[in-house]
């Protein structure tokens, strides 16, 4: 039995929230802006596509999705051309146009058309984002969000269109079969001259052989390891949101998706509230008060993992009761009741949730948009 503070260190190594070097950073083009010479706002995007998950499968439709990059402010730095903004400065993403089955989800809105968009104030930063691709079952392709930063500042103008690829991954493992044929033949002739009656006889054998060659290349994506004899428990890595599995390549270790993926989060964060060490003044009060929370969270989850026809309003409200847990948890470390490091154990685990239910929200709302019933989003579209 693996210890629970094991398990919750290594969720932590496996899901911490992404480098600032892989955010989208914000900021102006000069360092002192006025309202005679405003800067114009930029933003540092990288080279490299998105890349996205697979999620699952929606009719003839499979859906992936990423949790990075998402936005930050851009700091102080003189090796870049990029400015921090000014104190107070909102920021409006503004999508301008969408290669079809690439969406962009910030907070509870979801940009998938030109003019819809998202405003970020001054204190919102940094911001989450997860980018979603829906494509026909079977295909591989690379689609793009286009969009651009405006301001109601007087500081800073309109930016230029920024353009953001998302790449599905690799097509799935690939199997060649190659086949070599020697054909070898003999032949015994055997002649005997006595003249009248003389004898001949003659003999031949064909042997064949047939040599077949497979080569089978594997996707990237999963931890794979050797095991001797590959045995089950030699598998378990120790991490519960992951499925340990033995194939004749060794031991594999894949992590779980949509409702799997949020479940085991609120698990492991539940056990951690009851821990021995979570028990203790001043923190026992406030950890009482999330374990009353948390079952009813859970239930809404596996409600809608069981009445999909209704799973998205079923985690909203969810997400809605999960969103009192984080503020407790926010709410008590700032007034100090909980302390590292447990409090950054558990803000850490319940951003990690809450990204993953995010996740499957969105995906839930792309199912409803392809049966005709999406809900409404929040977001201004102009």
């Amino acid at each position: 039995m693996i210890p629970l503070r094991w398990v919750v260190f290594g969720l932590l190594a496996l899901h911490a929230p992404t480098a600032t070097a892989a955010m989208i950073e914000i900021g102006g083009s000069v360092a002192a802006p006025t309202r005679a010479q405003p800067g114009v706002l930029v933003a540092r995007v990288g080279p490299e596509p998105v890349q996205v998950r697979r999620l699952g499968d929606v009719g003839p439709t499979t859906l992936y999705s990423a949790n990075a990059p998402g936005f930050v402010l851009a700091a102080a730095d003189a090796s870049v051309p990029i400015h921090p903004l000014r104190a107070n400065t909102t920021v409006r993403i503004v999508v301008t146009g969408v290669h079809g089955g690439a969406k962009l989800r910030i907070g509870s809105a979801l940009l998938e058309a030109p003019g819809q968009s998202v405003t970020i104030k001054s204190t919102g930063w940094p911001v989450d984002a997860i980018w979603l691709l829906s494509l026909p079952d079977g295909t591989t392709d690379e689609r793009h969000v286009y969009w651009r930063l405006e301001t109601t500042s007087d500081f800073y103008t309109t930016s230029v269109q920024y353009e953001t690829a998302i790449a599905d991954p690799l097509p799935p493992p690939t199997t060649t079969s190659s086949t070599a044929t020697t054909t070898t033949t003999s032949t015994t002739t055997t002649t005997s001259d006595g003249g009248p009656g003389s004898t001949t006889s003659s003999t031949s054998a064909t042997e064949m052989s047939t040599t077949t060659t497979t080569t089978s290349s594997l996707p990237t994506g999963s931890t794979t390891s050797t095991v001797p004899d590959c045995a089950p428990d030699a598998c378990d890595d120790g991490d519960p949101c992951t499925d340990d599995v033995c194939t004749v390549a060794g031991c594999e270790h894949l992590e779980r998706q949509a409702f799997g993926a949020v479940l085991c989060r609120l698990q492991v964060l539940r056990l951690r509230v009851r821990e021995p060490d979570a028990q203790l003044r001043p923190a026992r009060r406030t950890l009482r008060r999330i374990q009353r929370w948390m079952p009813g969270v859970v239930h809404l989850v596996e409600r809608a993992r069981k009445a999909p026809t209704r799973g998205d309003k079923l985690l909203r409200r969810a997400a809605r009761r999960f969103a009192r847990v984080r503020a407790l948890i926010e709410s008590a470390t700032h007034a100090g009741r909980l302390q590292a490091p447990l409090a950054d154990q558990l803000a850490a685990l319940a951003a990690s949730a809450n990204t993953r239910l995010e996740v499957l929200q969105a995906v839930l709302e792309l199912d409803g948009a392809h049966a005709g019933r999406m809900p409404a989003m929040e977001g201004s579209s102009s």
